[in-house]
């Protein structure tokens, strides 16, 4: 993401992971079956990881707070630019 580089993240990356908790007595989905929760069938993890040789984390746990901070802007500044 271009907008990470421009607020000195370079080589951050964001990635988005989605969980299904699957269970005998919930709904088709597929071939599956799955437990909808309150938000949905899928769990919506923001995944984050600071340079390139760093493994993805959730990204509360593993950012520090300016890079929090920072990553919150860049993502104003995306949707914004795609309103």
């Amino acid at each position: 993401m271009k907008a990470l580089e421009a607020l000195g993240l370079k080589g951050a990356t964001l990635g988005f992971e989605f969980e299904r908790e699957l269970s005998e007595d919930g709904v088709p989905v597929g071939a599956e079956t799955v437990h909808p929760g309150e938000d949905g069938i899928e769990r919506n993890l923001l995944r984050f990881r600071s340079h390139p040789s760093a493994p993805f984390g959730d990204f509360l746990r593993v950012a520090s707070g300016g890079e929090i901070s920072r990553v919150l802007l860049a993502l104003q500044v995306a949707i914004g630019a795609h309103a």
